[in-house]
């Protein structure tokens, strides 16, 4: 028996599971989505950051250069959000192991 035949045994047999994993597809999804939002914000708060200093370091005008430090900070700030939620999911079970005995293949 093939592993695609197995899976859709198992899917008749247990419809609540297959429900769940659904589910966990689609939280996985909107946590991808919202994780390269975070990316494309940090991205353009890091750029804004280092031409704010760029335009400082030709000026004397130290008050940009406080606004692009402050800019570099929050953008620092946003990316060790998106690291943490990078490190949670990373941490959940990997797909395809289970506990217990292994089956034999045949």
């Amino acid at each position: 028996m093939t592993r695609e035949e197995q899976d859709f045994l198992e899917r008749l047999n247990n419809p609540e599971a297959a429900q769940q994993r659904d589910t966990a597809t689609e939280k996985e999804r909107r946590l991808l989505f919202l994780r390269n939002v975070l990316n494309g914000l940090f991205i353009l708060l890091a750029c804004a950051a280092m031409g704010c200093i760029a335009y400082s370091w030709f000026s004397e005008a130290s008050q940009v250069r406080l606004y692009g430090i402050g800019i570099g900070i929050a953008a620092v700030l946003l990316k060790m959000v998106e690291a943490t939620m990078r490190m949670t999911t990373m941490l959940q079970k990997p797909k395809g192991l289970s506990h217990g005995r292994t089956r034999s293949r045949q």
